[in-house]
């Protein structure tokens, strides 16, 4: 249907004369034909019930397609066929026909008439290529003369001994196109991860933002719980340390080794407290000094006197 509907099958082979009506209604027909003899021809002209039908239908083109893909596919599809080395041809030939078409097929048991009848002549690829119109029982007749040529010109004629070995090159082309796919396809997944672990989600980075700002907050709020306890307790170490010194009226030695050590405690204890209650109390106890140095002086001149 697509070479009605497009005029090519599957852009490799162009309808030239499609415009001619004779080879469009020739085109319809056959395909009407075949509808009406092969699917609708058992389940419409059968006594048995029409499921019956339907699976002899399924079977005929099943048992077509395998025996199209056994003895026409495999003929081309491998490495040699493929991608065959043109280069290698003579310059008069790189834009010959003829060679294109003898490189890209290949032919198998050429001199088995087994082989010929059970594949329809498909064996002989090559020269049904280069002579599409000639009937398949004349082509095992051309096919040594055809060799001789390719030989002559220094075209590559490939033939191979057994089905077998024909079959062996397109599964192992097979398997090298599945190895590329899989070679292909692993860079692009390694792209995948890369891009998705470089750009992250949006909800993902909402999410660690709105964590970082919680943490923020808890830990500014540990700091002010600690400046405030730390402050209390510098507080109460300032007024443990504020100690007033009492004034002493008898101005004998032992009351001076009193005081003398009640300063020295006070300096050891002034010594853990801040900055600012050092200063403070070193006023304080300066103070006091000029008291009670100004109160000896008085009590010596009252004795002088």
């Amino acid at each position: 249907m697509g070479m009605m509907t497009t005029g090519s099958l599957y852009g490799l082979v162009e309808w030239t004369d499609r415009t001619q009506w004779s080879k469009r209604v020739g085109m319809v027909a056959h395909y009407v034909l075949y509808l009406v003899a092969v699917v609708l021809g058992p389940i419409l002209r059968s006594d048995k019930p029409w499921y019956v039908g339907v699976l002899c239908s399924v079977l005929q083109l099943s048992a077509a397609g395998l025996l199209f893909a056994f003895f026409s596919q495999i003929n081309h599809l491998n490495e040699q066929s493929l991608e065959s080395a043109t280069d290698k041809l003579p310059t008069a030939l790189r834009n010959s026909w003829v060679a294109h078409q003898i490189l890209s097929s290949n032919n198998f048991c050429p001199s088995s008439p087994l082989w010929h009848v059970f594949s329809n002549g498909l064996n002989l690829q090559i020269e049904h290529h280069l002579f599409p119109g000639l009937n398949h029982c004349h082509l095992a007749l051309i096919q040594p003369e055809v060799e001789r040529t390719c030989r002559e010109w220094g075209v590559e004629y490939r033939s191979y001994g057994s089905w077998g070995e024909l079959m062996e090159e397109t599964m192992r082309w097979l398997e090298r196109l599945s190895r590329e796919e899989e070679e292909e396809e692993k860079p692009s997944k390694k792209k995948e991860k890369t891009e998705k672990k470089e750009v992250p989600d949006e909800s993902e980075t909402t999410k660690d933002t709105a964590v970082e700002q919680e943490k923020k907050k808890e830990k500014t709020e540990k700091k002010k719980e600690t400046t405030k306890k730390r402050k209390v307790a510098d507080d109460a170490e300032t007024k443990n340390d504020t100690v007033v010194e009492p004034k002493d009226d008898n101005p004998d030695e032992e009351g001076k080794r009193g005081r003398k050590k009640r300063r020295k405690r006070n300096r050891r204890r002034r010594g853990k407290s801040q900055s600012g209650t050092r200063t403070e109390q070193s006023q304080r106890v300066e103070k006091s000094k000029e008291k009670n140095d100004k109160g000896q002086t008085k009590e010596k001149n009252d004795k002088g006197q």
